[in-house]
């Protein structure tokens, strides 16, 4: 886990069935605690686990925070005119920056469930925008 979560954004990951003993939350946080309380006691090469699954989150987890920590963290967002910015990819991963603005975050934990993942299929351009809660 990181130090501060505020430099390296806030991660969702996609609720899958990554092994067979993996309890199930629609609450992501919980998903994810009981995700780290499973990897804590096997392997991603576990015969119990998908490893296929679990070594693309590993990757873009990695990727992802790299992402964060060597771009996103430096950069004022402000000054492109911009509130927050994500990433989400095909291995599971959300990661949204800065932390605060996960907090609005209202796409679905699946980001081929997503509505951002649904509309870039469907445009040839760049796609910048998620759905966020206005307060």
């Amino acid at each position: 886990m990181p130090n501060t979560f505020e430099s390296e954004g806030r991660v969702f990951i996609a609720p899958r069935q990554y092994c067979r003993e993996l309890e199930q939350s629609e609450n992501n946080t919980e998903f994810l605690l009981n995700f780290i309380t499973l990897m804590e006691k096997v392997t991603p090469d576990s015969k119990q686990c998908d490893s296929f699954l679990l070594h693309n989150l590993i990757l873009d987890t990695g990727i992802t925070r790299d992402l964060a920590d060597r771009v996103w963290k430096d950069k004022d967002l402000l000054t492109y005119g911009l509130l927050a910015v994500f990433a989400a990819t095909d291995g599971g991963i959300t990661r949204v920056f800065p932390n605060k603005a996960a907090d609005d975050w209202l796409e679905d934990m699946e980001p081929h469930n997503a509505t951002f993942y649904r509309r870039s299929l469907d445009n040839k351009r760049l796609h910048l925008s998620s759905t966020i809660q206005r307060t």
